[in-house]
């Protein structure tokens, strides 16, 4: 399989345009990002989860450069009355710090949706019973 590119990117987020998101950035990112992804476990997910957490990170960012500190989406309205219109929203509670980082966007949220679906947690491979784990998974 191979990795995620930048044109397969922006298919999936056309929302993520040129400019103020250059490819440079997103490639940047991608390949920041390359390390928290075993191909083999996502399999034919690689690409939309690897995707998506691209994704957060870059709207997190824009949430940083126009000053809330990166909270994009964060804390969003629970209810609200306004001349008998109301509004409320679901909101997700994380179960750990790793989580929460991830809890603040929509794309944070489907890829930790994604992220289960995968399995994250240690992996016992071979006959020597080698252990690995990494929360990112």
């Amino acid at each position: 399989m191979s990795d995620l590119t930048v044109p397969e990117f922006r298919a999936r987020f056309p929302e993520f345009v040129d400019p103020p998101v250059t490819d440079d950035q997103i490639q940047a990112l991608i390949d920041d990002t390359l390390c928290n992804f075993d191909q083999e476990r996502w399999d034919c997910l690689y690409k939309r989860g690897h995707s998506l957490y691209v994704a957060h990170l870059l709207t997190v960012t824009s949430g940083q450069q126009a000053g809330n500190g990166g909270s994009v989406g964060l804390d969003a309205a629970q209810s609200k009355a306004v001349d008998g219109v109301s509004v409320s929203y679901a909101t997700y509670t994380p179960d750990n710090f790793n989580d929460a980082f991830f809890a603040g966007t929509s794309y944070g949220r489907e890829y930790l949706m994604m992220r289960d679906k995968v399995g994250i947690g240690a992996v016992c491979t071979g006959v020597e019973g080698v252990v690995r784990y990494n929360p990112y998974y």
